[in-house]
């Protein structure tokens, strides 16, 4: 065990690239896929423990705010987070430091970084050149805030304004989620490689008398979309022709080696 600890949630690999990069930078960091935990850790040989996720619907993802929910207090520990962002976060960043604060947690810092927008049900991945860029910027935002975690710096978030407004949205929004993939459409492309299985972080997708069939506990990383080699899941036809998405610095495959 190392002194320091990332866990992490991530779906196209934005949040596992940051993850690793951020376990780069402070050292003797051990790396936890949060999608791989079946009980509570013990995290109390900690000094760092930090959680790295994806935004969705401007909070945490469910089974993120699962976690956070069981996770066991240290009292001694500096508790951080980084939050990755597509889009606006219009109060996450406040959302989940509440949800610390519900478990008797003072989150120590919390910070955002925006990394390439991935949610093709009601956006589009960008261009090339600005996907490029924004995974630069990405880095150098890294080595900033690994930088305040060193040096143990605190930041809490403030209330935004559009608060009150957005978390009602955010609440019916996160109850839609585990059943979104019930409208996720497989078509004729589907060569039954079964990868979109091996890749969704959560298990909620098998085979059923011979075709891809989804189940009831879908996190919507749309991760099983963006890995298919011939684009053959779709929600509706909203996504159907929209270009596809996995963070070019990683594998996505690597992210089950990093299980408790």
């Amino acid at each position: 065990m190392n002194e320091n600890s990332i866990f992490f949630f991530s779906g196209t690999g934005n949040s596992f690239d940051v993850a690793l990069r951020t376990a780069g930078e402070i050292k003797n960091t051990d790396i936890i896929n949060i999608a791989s935990i079946k009980n509570a850790p013990s995290v109390d040989n900690y000094k760092r423990i930090g959680l790295v996720f994806p935004v969705y619907g401007f909070t945490a993802p469910n089974i993120v705010s699962k976690f956070i929910s069981n996770l066991s207090k240290n009292c001694n520990a500096y508790y951080f987070c980084i939050v990755t962002l597509g889009g606006l976060g219009l109060g996450a960043e406040y959302r989940i430091y509440e949800k610390f604060k519900e478990i008797g947690v003072e989150l120590g810092y919390i910070a955002h970084i925006y990394m390439p927008e991935n949610y093709i049900i009601t956006s589009i991945v960008t261009t090339d050149k600005i996907l490029n860029k924004t995974l630069k910027d990405s880095v150098k935002s890294v080595k900033r805030i690994s930088g305040d975690l060193i040096n143990y710096t605190k930041k809490k978030p403030k209330r935004s304004i559009f608060y009150n407004m957005v978390e009602k949205i955010s609440s019916e929004e996160t109850k839609r989620w585990p059943l979104r993939a019930k409208d996720f459409v497989v078509n004729e492309n589907c060569i039954k490689c079964k990868k979109c299985i091996t890749i969704c972080p959560v298990e909620n997708i098998g085979m059923i008398d011979g075709e891809i069939a989804f189940e009831t506990h879908c996190e919507c990383c749309l991760a099983c979309m963006h890995s298919c080699p011939n684009g053959a899941i779709n929600y509706k036809t909203k996504t159907v022709g929209k270009k596809r998405y996995i963070n070019p610095n990683i594998k996505i495959e690597e992210m089950k080696k990093y299980s408790l």
